[in-house]
């Protein structure tokens, strides 16, 4: 299941929701003031795991002080 980030537009309070594809996002309540004013905000997928495509090259020699990935 996704997680949606919410922003209450009655309280400004900002929250996350964990939500099946096929709930019904209008009816989300505010979890501060239970309002159901709120929207949904844009959301950013962050894949920092070791299999990063960017991680994922072999290693040919030494290793360097200002390489985060260990080898050079």
């Amino acid at each position: 299941m996704p997680m949606y980030e919410f922003v209450c537009n009655d309280c400004n309070t900002k929250f996350e929701k964990l939500c099946s594809i096929k709930d019904d996002l209008s009816k989300v309540e505010c979890t501060n003031c239970k309002g159901t004013h709120v929207k949904k905000q844009f959301s950013v997928i962050s894949n920092s795991g070791k299999n990063n495509s960017s991680h994922s090259h072999s290693c040919s020699g030494g290793t360097c002080s200002t390489c985060s990935s260990g080898c050079c």
